[in-house]
C-alpha cells in the first residue's frame, strides 16, 4: 500500500507499483477528488474506490466505484467496508501486482 498525492506525485505511484485498487480521498475537494479520478480513469486498469466520510453517520461512509465504464455508488457501513474491497478485487481488472 502506498499514499500519495495528486498530479505527478500520484501518477508516478500508479505507474510504478500497478496497484489493484486505486482509492481516492473524496473529502480532499470534490473537484479534486474527481480530477484525480478521471485522471487515474483514462491512464490506468486499476479499479478506484472513492471514499467520503461526509455522511452524516459516523458508522458509514459514502462509496463511488468507478471501474472502466462502470460506476455504482452508495452508503456503506464501515464493518462492510473490507467486504466492499475485497468483492472489488475478485472482479479483476485491477493492476499487475
Amino acid at each position: 500500500m502506498s499514499a500519495s498525492q495528486s498530479g505527478p506525485a500520484l501518477e508516478y505511484v500508479i505507474r510504478e507499483l500497478m496497484p489493484h485498487l486505486v482509492i481516492v480521498d473524496f473529502d480532499l475537494s470534490c473537484l479534486e477528488a474527481l480530477e484525480t479520478a478521471l485522471q487515474i480513469c483514462q491512464r490506468y486498469p486499476a479499479p478506484e474506490l472513492l471514499l467520503s466520510a461526509k455522511t452524516g453517520r459516523p458508522d458509514a461512509v459514502a462509496t463511488l466505484v468507478v471501474q472502466r465504464t462502470e460506476y455504482a455508488m452508495e452508503l456503506v457501513d464501515l464493518r462492510s467496508l473490507p467486504t466492499l474491497v475485497e468483492s472489488i478485487l475478485a472482479q479483476g481488472g485491477g493492476g499487475t501486482r
